[in-house]
C-alpha cells in the first residue's frame, strides 16, 4: 500500500506478483491497493484476472475492491462493466457511488454523473467534497454553469468550502466560464490555498490577456511562501509571451533554472521559442531553439516559420524549413506555407521546387471544417 500511494506503481505490482508466488493470499485490503496500479499502468488484462481472483474467494463484495474495479474500468474507457459492477451491488456506501460519479464524469456522461448525483442524496447520502471535486470539471462550459452553481451553494450550505481541492474546482470551473471575478472571491475567501490554486489563476488571468494580475498571483504565491512548479512557469513564460513581455519572461526562465532548480521541458522551451518570435527576435529564437537539450516540437518550428513571414527573414525561415522537412516531412501545410514564404520574396524557383515537391510526394492539405 505505501508503495502505491507515493506513485511507485511498478514496484507495487512487482511485490504483488512476489507475494502471489510465495502462496500468500491477498486479502480485499490488497486487491484495493493494486488496482488503482494497474489503471495506472494500463494493465487491464491483469486488471481483469484479479477481478476474478475477487470473485473465486469472496472478496468482490468488500466496498473497497468494488470502488477500486469501478475506478479501474472507468479509466480505461469501459464505463459499462463499472456499471454492471455497480448496480449488482447491493450495499453501496458513499466511496462506492463516488467512483461510479466519477467514472461517468472521467468518460464525459454529464446527464448520467449528476443523475448519479442525485440518486446518491435520494438513498440518504451526503456527497462529500469527493464527490463535489468529481462532478464540477464537467461544469466547466457555459451551459453547465447553472449546475456549478448549484454545487457551489451546496458547498457552502454544508461547509465543504473549508476544502483546498473543492475550492480549486470552483476556481477552475469560474475561471474557464470567464467568471474572473467570481473566481477572485472564491480565492480571497479560502483558508487554505496550494500549487494548484496559483496555478489555476496565473494561466487562466495570462490566458484572459490580464498580465498584470496574472503576474501579481505570482508575487502572492511567493509571499505565502508555496513552491511555484514547473506547470507555474509554463503559465507564467506563456503570460509573458502574449503580453509581448520579453524581459520579464526571460527573467522568470532564469528564476526558473537558478532559484527554483526545475530543469526545462518542452513547453518552456517551446514559450521561449514562442517569446522571441512574437517580439521579431528570430535571431535569438534560432539559436535558442538550436541549443535546446531536446528536439524541438513540430508546432513550435511551424511558430517559428510563420513569424519568419511576418518580418520577412528568409534565412531563418530556410533553416526553418529544413528542420521541419527533416521532421516531419509530410506534412502540406508547412510545405505551402514556405512557399508561400518564398512567394512573398518573389523567389519563385523556390516557390516552383516547393510546389514540385508537394506534387511528388502526393502531399495534400486536409479541408477545413466548419460548424455553420
Amino acid at each position: 500500500m505505501g508503495y502505491s500511494q507515493n506513485g511507485m506503481h511498478n514496484v507495487s505490482v512487482s511485490l504483488f506478483c512476489e507475494m502471489i508466488s510465495l502462496g500468500i493470499n491477498p486479502n480485499s485490503s490488497t486487491l484495493a491497493s493494486i488496482l488503482p496500479c494497474l489503471s495506472v499502468l494500463k494493465l487491464i488484462r491483469s486488471g481483469k484476472e484479479i477481478h476474478c481472483f475477487s470473485i473465486r474467494h469472496g472478496l468482490e463484495r468488500s466496498e473497497f475492491v468494488v470502488s477500486a474495479l469501478i475506478d479501474l474500468y472507468s479509466k480505461q474507457g469501459l464505463i459499462r462493466v463499472a456499471e454492471t459492477i455497480f448496480w449488482l451491488t447491493l450495499d453501496k456506501d458513499l466511496a462506492i457511488w463516488n467512483s461510479m460519479v466519477a467514472g461517468y464524469a472521467v468518460n464525459g456522461y454529464s446527464d448520467s454523473a449528476f443523475c448519479a448525483l442525485r440518486l446518491l442524496q435520494k438513498v440518504g447520502l451526503k456527497p462529500d467534497h469527493v464527490t463535489v471535486v468529481s462532478v464540477l470539471p464537467l461544469c466547466n462550459q457555459h451551459h453547465m454553469l447553472i449546475q456549478g452553481k448549484e454545487l457551489h451553494a451546496y458547498v457552502i450550505k454544508y461547509c465543504i468550502n473549508s476544502v483546498c481541492s473543492v475550492n480549486n474546482a470552483l476556481l477552475d470551473m469560474y475561471c474557464k466560464c470567464g467568471f474572473l471575478e467570481v473566481a477572485k472571491e472564491v480565492f480571497q475567501l479560502m483558508t487554505e490555498r496550494n500549487t494548484v490554486t496559483y496555478n489555476i489563476l496565473i494561466s487562466s488571468f495570462g490566458k484572459h490577456n490580464h498580465e498584470d494580475q496574472a503576474l501579481s498571483f505570482f508575487d502572492l504565491m511567493k509571499r505565502d511562501g508555496i513552491a511555484p512548479d514547473k506547470v507555474t512557469f509554463v503559465a507564467l513564460l506563456s503570460c509573458c509571451s502574449h503580453a509581448g513581455l520579453i524581459d520579464k519572461g526571460l527573467h522568470l526562465y532564469h528564476s526558473m533554472l537558478h532559484d527554483y532548480n526545475i530543469s526545462p521541458e518542452k513547453e518552456h522551451y517551446s514559450c521561449i521559442v514562442d517569446l522571441y518570435s512574437r517580439c521579431g527576435k528570430l535571431d535569438e529564437a534560432w539559436c535558442f531553439m538550436s541549443n535546446m537539450a531536446e528536439e524541438p516540437e513540430i508546432d513550435v518550428l511551424g511558430g517559428l516559420l510563420a513569424a519568419c513571414r511576418v518580418h520577412n527573414r528568409m534565412d531563418i525561415a530556410e533553416l526553418v524549413g529544413k528542420r521541419i522537412f527533416e521532421q516531419n516531412p509530410n506534412d502540406p501545410g508547412y510545405h505551402i506555407l514556405l512557399s508561400n514564404i518564398y512567394a512573398d520574396a518573389g523567389m519563385w524557383s523556390d516557390v516552383t521546387r516547393i510546389r514540385t515537391m508537394i506534387q511528388e510526394r502526393n502531399l495534400k492539405k486536409e479541408t477545413g471544417n466548419s460548424l455553420t
